[in-house]
């Protein structure tokens, strides 16, 4: 299991601190508005500092530690790239949608052609 810490401060810092009394301090990653405090909390408990978006990835467990008025900002920073699954399914859709559009073309004119019928009726 692992267990990240967004927001290093009093609060997500004593909770971090209990933590790896009982868990590997390999297992929290630990991240910060301001890097230096992540790292410099890191390297006091054997743990790893990384990014809000690489925790919120990668960890089982999230801790938001941080105060109400800034969640939309962290919330922002854990927004991650689009991943190759996605891009290739992107892919599919648009492949399929035009699929689509031109088997309804084909109809439209084999129905015009071989049918004879001109109204849209």
């Amino acid at each position: 299991m692992t267990y990240g810490f967004i927001g290093t401060g009093n609060m997500g810092g004593a909770l971090a601190r209990a933590l790896v009394r009982e868990v590997s301090p390999l297992d929290v990653y630990l991240n910060n508005r301001t890097p230096a405090k992540a790292e410099a909390l890191a390297a006091e408990l054997g743990a790893r500092a990384d990014t809000a978006a690489h925790i919120a990835a990668a960890c089982d467990y999230i801790f938001l530690g941080v105060k109400p008025n800034l969640i939309a900002g962290v919330l922002a920073q854990t927004e991650q790239d689009e991943t190759p699954l996605q891009r290739k399914l992107t892919q599919l859709g648009t492949t399929l949608s035009k699929l689509v559009v031109a088997i309804c073309v084909f109809i439209f004119i084999f129905d015009l052609v071989v049918v004879g019928d001109y109204s849209l009726t």
